[in-house]
């Protein structure tokens, strides 16, 4: 079955009720940027380590595909039976929000992003959906839309930055374990291969139990390091 059908060669496009309009249309503008905000989420799922944050990321793109088709009418309700954005997927990411913030220190600066690659991706979905917000604000200045949708991708890059901070944390705090692994065995004379390695989805603190710490067994040198 081809995929082509030559009616956009002109540089024209249908919207779901049909009417033609130009490709660069703002509505176009809109859940087209959406469309490329759906691909960046796809990356970011690809690298994150926490599940609980892959489950959600999966669940954010089937937001973006309800919100894309409700864009692509022009209809200013959505279509009965459809689902939509509402209160409910506001509240979730509201939550996630204070839940992940809750798990990183505060900050009083910009953060720069690129510390680990899931935090560098989320970062970058973050901006596109800033872009997004723009495009809808734009729309929105053309066209009567619920104010709902704005809310919603404002509260998404919030969510997004969050879900970056506690990535970053988490891989951080991956990464010091196994120094600090390294370290004492280093220090006791155990080969280095011996040290557990970070491992994606794992807490921190589950690597710390492995170690095979005893107090009275630790070089003095090594025990000023840990504690």
């Amino acid at each position: 079955m081809a995929i082509y059908t030559r009616t956009g060669d002109a540089g024209s496009t249908s919207l779901f009720t049909g009417q033609r309009v130009s490709k660069t249309h703002p509505r176009v503008e809109a859940y087209g940027t959406l469309d490329e905000l759906n691909a960046v989420l796809s990356l970011c799922v690809c690298a994150v380590a926490e599940e609980e944050h892959r489950v959600l990321l999966e669940a954010l793109q089937q937001h973006i595909f309800w919100f894309s088709a409700e864009l692509a009418s022009d209809s200013e309700q959505p279509s009965p039976g459809k689902r939509y954005i509402s209160s409910e997927e506001i509240a979730l990411l509201e939550q996630t929000i204070d839940r992940e913030m809750a798990r990183v220190p505060a900050l009083h600066q910009f953060v720069l992003p690129g510390r680990c690659e899931a935090a560098s991706r989320l970062h970058l979905a973050r901006t596109v959906a800033r872009r997004a917000e723009r495009r809808l604000v734009e729309l929105a200045a053309e066209v009567t839309l619920r104010q709902i949708l704005l809310r919603y991708l404002n509260r998404l890059s919030d969510c997004l930055y969050a879900l970056a901070r506690s990535e970053d944390q988490a891989d951080h705090q991956r990464r010091l374990v196994a120094e600090i692994a390294a370290r004492y065995l280093a220090a006791s004379g155990s080969p280095a291969s011996d040290a557990p390695k970070p491992r994606p989805g794992r807490s921190p603190f589950t690597s710390c139990i492995s170690l095979p710490v005893r107090l009275s067994n630790t070089p003095a040198s090594c025990r000023c390091r840990w504690w």
